[in-house]
C-alpha cells in the first residue's frame, strides 16, 4: 500500500482533524522537521508544493537533496546541491530511511 503526502491547502488543525503523527514528523506540505540519520547527525526535511509532482521534499545535511514526490509516494531525485550549485545525483545510504520517516514509500534515485 502506498501513502501519498497530504497536499491540501489547509494546514490548520481543529479538534476534528487528525493531528500530526505522535512522533511529530510532518504529514503534509509546508512542514519542516529534523530526522536523526546517524550518531549525533540530523538532517532537516522540508515538504513544499511543486507544480510537476505531488510535492517536493528537500533534505539538508552538508548539502541539499531535492526530490519530486510522485503520486505513488516514491521520491524521485531531482538534484543534489552544495553552495547553490548542482554537484551530482548520488544519495547517502541513510536517505531512503529519512524519507520514510516523513511518510514516503521509498526512493527512486
Amino acid at each position: 500500500m502506498h501513502r501519498a503526502l497530504d497536499t491540501s491547502a489547509s494546514q490548520q488543525q481543529s479538534g476534528d482533524e487528525q493531528p500530526n503523527r505522535p512522533d511529530g514528523l510532518p504529514r503534509s506540505v509546508g512542514e519542516q522537521t529534523t530526522v536523526a540519520v546517524g550518531r549525533d547527525r540530523t538532517a532537516t526535511v522540508e515538504v513544499t508544493r511543486d507544480r510537476d509532482y505531488s510535492a517536493r521534499v528537500d533534505v539538508v545535511l552538508d548539502r541539499r537533496w531535492t526530490f519530486g514526490v510522485r503520486d505513488d509516494g516514491i521520491a524521485e531525485l531531482l538534484g543534489t546541491y552544495e553552495d547553490g550549485r548542482q554537484v551530482g545525483t548520488s544519495v547517502p545510504d541513510w536517505m531512503e530511511w529519512a524519507l520514510r520517516q516523513v511518510g514516503l514509500e521509498g526512493l527512486d534515485a
